[in-house]
């Protein structure tokens, strides 16, 4: 996800639950850009931290001209399987230049770009996400004709058009239809936000073997394990703090001194995953703290500051994951702090109108969703999870 998914949050996620395979945000491609190198930022786990990132990572570029996605492409491909062509971005930043879900307007087009890329790269090694259609969902069968025989390394659709963007729901039954015309391995998306809704998609849609999941794991980090385990996922609120200050301090290094970063991953402190394992938590938010802080910052109760901007992506991440908590979670204090140290009051304002539980319950709440799906409308629908669970994990 553009703006979402930097080195950092891919980092964030594997500590959290550790899912297999994640994805950078789509690196724009033009005539000038990037010139000689990619950026040392953009995937480092393909190359210089290979050895100390145990997920896969796929590499995602954008472009509205084959010459220029051909010209930077085989330096990804020096370092991973394939590379990904993002046909799918509805941002009007991307279609009025040409790329993105624009690439969908004329399915001939489509089709001669799609299949020049996939021949002059090779079997297996080019990859594309893509929406129903550009304009309407009866364009579908002609952008798919072509792509049905190329040898693509995956095909992933989102089951919207570019006009749906993320509202209503996506179209699964299209991505059957994709499934079952393409040879290429078929990736869906669309609407995963626990096992519940994943079953029911897998039901209209049986052909579909592999799946990614954008917003879900924004609104519950944890839906990884959750799928996994085929159940709802309860953490502790410490556990919910140090994943929170982890977040923050991974950001900032990543802003203020990149080089450190580094070092950590290739001194093994991101080998593993925390999930539930509070220690390491404390382990990761100590050797980040010292990182980042003077000494004397490093213990959990006595955060210093982090900058603005750190704190905005903090905030950004909040403003999805608590619609997967209990409810006091979702009260606006943490959102409208000014400090690190006024949000994570405002997270123990939450826990104290709870009584202090020993467990948080993460699920999916409907009565939320318009919020993450761009609708102007409130649809009210009742939750079918509880609020709160107290029970072991």
């Amino acid at each position: 996800m553009e703006g979402v998914t930097n080195l950092p949050m891919r980092i964030w996620f594997h500590l959290v639950s550790a899912p297999e395979t994640l994805a950078t945000p789509f690196l724009r491609v033009t005539a000038t850009y990037p010139h000689k190198e990619l950026p040392r930022e953009f995937a480092p786990e393909l190359g210089e931290l290979r050895a100390y990132l145990p997920y896969q990572l796929v590499p995602q570029l954008m472009a509205a001209d084959t010459d220029e996605f051909l010209r930077v492409a085989p330096a990804l491909l020096r370092e991973s399987e394939f590379v990904e062509l993002n046909c799918g971005c509805p941002s009007p930043t991307c279609v009025g230049k040409g790329a993105g879900s624009s690439l969908l307007k004329n399915a001939d087009e489509f089709g001669t770009m799609i299949g020049r890329i996939s021949r002059e790269l090779g079997p297996g090694r080019f990859a594309v996400k893509m929406r129903t259609g550009f304009q309407s969902e009866q364009e579908f069968s002609t952008l798919i004709a072509p792509l049905s025989a190329l040898p693509l390394a995956r095909l992933t659709v989102h089951g919207r058009t570019r006009p749906n963007r993320y509202t209503g729901m996506a179209r699964w039954d299209l991505i059957e239809e994709a499934a079952q015309k393409v040879v290429a391995p078929l990736v869906a998306s669309g609407d995963v936000v626990d096992d519940s809704s994943l079953q029911q998609r897998l039901r209209v849609a049986p052909s579909v073997q592999h799946v990614i999941i954008g917003r879900g794991a924004l609104r519950n980090p944890w839906i990884f394990e959750a799928l996994r385990r085929r159940s709802h996922v309860s953490i502790s609120f410490q556990h919910l703090r140090l994943a929170v200050l982890v977040l923050a301090l991974l950001q900032e290094l990543m802003a203020t001194d990149p080089v450190k970063l580094f070092t950590l991953c290739k001194e093994g402190l991101f080998n593993q995953s925390c999930e539930h394992n509070v220690d390491r938590w404390l382990q990761v938010y100590r050797a980040l703290a010292v990182a980042v802080w003077p000494a004397g910052h490093d213990h959990p109760d006595r955060p210093s500051e982090v900058s603005r901007a750190t704190l905005g992506r903090v905030k950004l991440v909040w403003n999805y994951l608590r619609s997967s908590l209990p409810a006091p979670f979702f009260a606006p204090p943490p959102l409208r702090s000014g400090s690190l140290e006024g949000f994570l009051d405002g997270l123990t304002a939450a826990y104290d109108v709870l009584e202090r539980p020993q467990y948080l319950q993460l699920c999916h709440r409907p009565e939320f969703d318009w919020l993450y799906s761009g609708e102007k409308k409130v649809k009210v629908v009742e939750s079918t999870c509880k609020d709160l669970a107290d029970t072991p994990i």
